[in-house]
């Protein structure tokens, strides 16, 4: 939206409508601590000799392009981060269908008669999610990965009938458990946090002990975990109490273009980010969160669902067949106080996915594998063995890197990002760990340069 800036006479025009005499008026209920340190000054550099009047439009894209130009882009830079937010490549189709006017600002359609395109469009998107996570029942897409994995929990202390205990996989992603914990801190619920093993996987013991103790309404777990590792999902669920629910958040949902979908080992709501299926990793957002559950859990589900219907002349229709939300028709009774179903990255991820199809899903999964497991031999030929070795990986992995901050500059030296480091997410004893991601925009020489900087 453009910015139209006010005269000093509209200004006091506005003012006055609204009966106030200043701006500082305005933002009075604004508490003054939160004021004053919201006020800065801008220092755009001796070049600029206008500052007290303000810079002109063509000074102040000037001095965004020179800003924007610090930043380290194009074909010389390489990185390797993933840890939930991943690269992929992006067909141009994609972009293209998007910028159409009728989807750029597609939001949650309240008149169903004249939005078929966009309910369709949601209508599949649902139905791709279903097929992925092996679940039948999805709605119409969530914030993100995060905030879906904890409407999840928040899902499953309504079902249960005593306990509101809730157990976190401690392998599970650092931003998942966080923000999870933030929506869990205005309830009285108790969390429990499963440890990991030597192998990076889930402690079942642990498990075991905590189940007893606390009474757990639902288990959380990542497929695969943030340290990559393939979690066996069927033994956790038959270890799990049938008062716990088994909630699976999948932050990389093309894992399940190659390996067997949550659905597909009794999980009861599976979650998880849809980014990558379409999307460029955009500085941290927007992104698309997806939640699929049983269909004996309709009621309790998050957010809006799109169905299929027939209109009056007998022809195909779609509505909006649930939509709880509190502002909307249940009120206080809503599920869920989420607003939007993040209409416009959903529908990247319909174009991208109906792009590749079947087989394409298929291709983009096995070109990750292969790629990581060429980079896990090259590495391990260096002496960077992977930390935890008693696991399958899919596209990343968490490998032990001696001296890691010196090699970790040398490849920052040489315009490559190796990875995560996950002293300050997990501790001492991950001091030397390095999170090293893969993805298909990655060439075999990329790969090797990597392995030749960190192993020098």
């Amino acid at each position: 939206m453009p910015s139209l800036p006010l005269t000093p006479e509209e200004e006091k025009k506005a003012f006055q409508t609204i009966g106030i005499q200043s701006f500082d008026d305005l933002i009075a209920t604004i508490p003054p601590k939160i004021r004053e340190s919201a006020r800065f000054q801008l220092d755009f550099g001796p070049e600029y000799s206008n500052l007290n009047s303000g810079l002109t439009e063509h000074e102040l894209r000037d001095y965004f392009l020179k800003l924007s130009a610090e930043n380290k882009i194009g074909p010389e830079t390489v990185h390797f981060l993933g840890g939930g937010i991943y690269d992929n490549i992006i067909p141009a189709i994609v972009n293209q269908l998007v910028l159409r006017g009728e989807f750029l600002t597609c939001y949650t359609p309240y008149q169903p008669e004249i939005s078929q395109g966009t309910l369709q469009a949601i209508f599949e998107f649902q139905t791709m999610m279903c097929r992925i996570t092996g679940m039948p029942l999805s709605n119409a897409s969530m914030y993100d990965g995060p905030t879906a994995t904890a409407e999840a929990v928040l899902m499953a202390q309504r079902l249960s009938k005593n306990s509101k205990s809730v157990l976190l996989a401690t392998n599970l992603s650092p931003e998942y458990r966080t923000v999870t914990r933030t929506f869990l801190s205005g309830h009285e619920t108790q969390i429990g946090e499963v440890l990991f093993t030597d192998d990076g996987l889930l402690d079942m013991n642990h498990l075991s002990k905590l189940t007893e103790s606390l009474d757990p309404c639902a288990l959380v777990v990542s497929y695969p975990n943030y340290f990559g590792s393939l979690e066996d999902l069927a033994v956790i669920k038959n270890q799990l109490p049938a008062s716990c629910l088994l909630i699976v958040a999948v932050p990389d949902p093309s894992a399940l273009s190659i390996f067997e979908p949550p659905g597909s080992f009794g999980a009861d709501i599976v979650v998880g980010e849809a980014q990558q299926l379409g999307t460029p990793m955009l500085f941290g957002g927007p992104h698309v969160g997806f939640f699929t559950t049983r269909k004996e859990y309709l009621r309790q589900l998050p957010g809006r669902i799109v169905g299929e219907t027939q209109d009056s002349r007998g022809e195909k229709c779609y509505t909006l067949t649930l939509s709880t939300r509190e502002q909307h028709i249940r009120r206080d009774k809503a599920t869920s106080n989420i607003c939007t179903n993040q209409g416009l990255i959903a529908l990247r991820t319909t174009i991208y996915l109906s792009f590749l199809g079947k087989q394409g899903f298929q291709s983009l999964g096995e070109t990750n594998f292969s790629l990581f497991e060429y980079l896990k031999e090259q590495l391990s030929a260096r002496q960077i063995p992977l930390k935890f070795s008693g696991a399958s990986y899919y596209r990343e992995g968490v490998f032990e890197v001696p001296n890691l901050e010196e090699r970790f500059e040398k490849c920052l030296a040489k315009n490559i990002v190796p990875g995560i480091r996950l002293r300050d997410k997990f501790g001492p004893a991950f001091e030397n760990s390095l999170l090293i991601t893969v993805n298909p925009k990655h060439s075999r020489r990329q790969l090797d340069l990597l392995c030749e900087v960190l192993a020098s």
